[in-house]
């Protein structure tokens, strides 16, 4: 599954890492490289968009349509078309190992985000008011969130309940103590960022969705503040944050934007487990 751990996310840290890490960030994960595949984001999420207005009244599988809209977003980015063949997107990801985590982790991430909007209505309303506010009137409904305050809050609440990646994989560099223990160096460290997420002694009532919480706080999932570490921190962050931020940011848009969503077949708030 790891391909003899040569993919950027099982690799030690060597030279063949730091090669590999360097080339994905340069050709496909730098923020500039994710800016100039807009286009590219903006056609896919406007088929979604296009695909659920059709739909309109009746009840879709999201979850299969947000999974293909970022396959179809990376293939595009990384081999210059769609891969709507899965065997044929994943035999691609083997030549571009890191792809296989960003289409998963993009395509979690959105489903998560609405699963919590929808559990929890008040936000939603409250998300989609600001947005409908700041579009008015505009022609194009662009995936710049700068001035959307509360859903940049709503995006760092789903990461701290739902993060994308819900364990990281670290191996000691040195020698450490840690809390009266003794860790070699090479060791492998599995940090639990679910558990960080909840924790009561860092966050307040950890178990509700309150995007609330960010308003007006500096705590940010760029790898500074590690009560918040969805893309890990050190050199081991994820670099393809960019593309994840890019995708779910623009998804999120559209999606509250256009759409009133409620779950199907009479199905109650409190019986949607999350």
């Amino acid at each position: 599954m790891t391909y003899n751990h040569s993919s950027m996310f099982f690799s030690p840290c060597n030279d063949y890492w730091r090669k590999l890490r360097k080339i994905s960030v340069l050709e496909l994960l730098s923020n500039n490289c994710v800016q100039s595949f807009r286009s590219i984001r903006e056609e896919e999420v406007g088929n979604l968009v296009e695909f659920i207005s059709s739909n309109a009244g009746q009840n879709i599988n999201l979850s299969d349509r947000i999974f293909s809209m970022t396959t179809d977003v990376i293939s595009r980015a990384a081999f210059g078309d769609n891969c709507r063949d899965q065997r044929k997107f994943n035999s691609l990801v083997e030549e571009i190992l890191p792809l296989s985590a960003a289409n998963e982790t993009s395509a979690t991430s959105m489903e998560w985000a609405i699963s919590e909007l929808l559990k929890n209505p008040g936000v939603m309303k409250k998300a989609q008011e600001e947005i409908r506010q700041a579009c008015k009137g505009k022609n194009k409904i662009e995936e710049d969130i700068q001035k959307l305050d509360y859903l940049k809050a709503v995006i760092k609440e789903s990461f701290r309940l739902q993060p994308p990646a819900p364990l990281n994989i670290r191996l000691a560099a040195e020698r450490s103590e840690i809390s009266g223990y003794t860790v070699p160096a090479s060791t492998k460290i599995i940090v639990n960022n679910y558990a960080i997420g909840r924790d009561p002694t860092i966050w307040k009532d950890p178990e509700c969705f309150r995007p609330e919480r960010f308003e007006g706080s500096s705590i940010d999932f760029k790898g500074n503040h590690f009560e918040l570490i969805p893309f890990g921190g050190g050199r081991g962050f994820v670099q393809g944050y960019h593309l994840l931020l890019a995708l779910l940011n623009l998804n999120l848009l559209k999606c509250l934007y256009y759409f009133d969503w409620k779950l199907p077949n009479g199905i109650k708030l409190e019986d949607l487990d999350v």
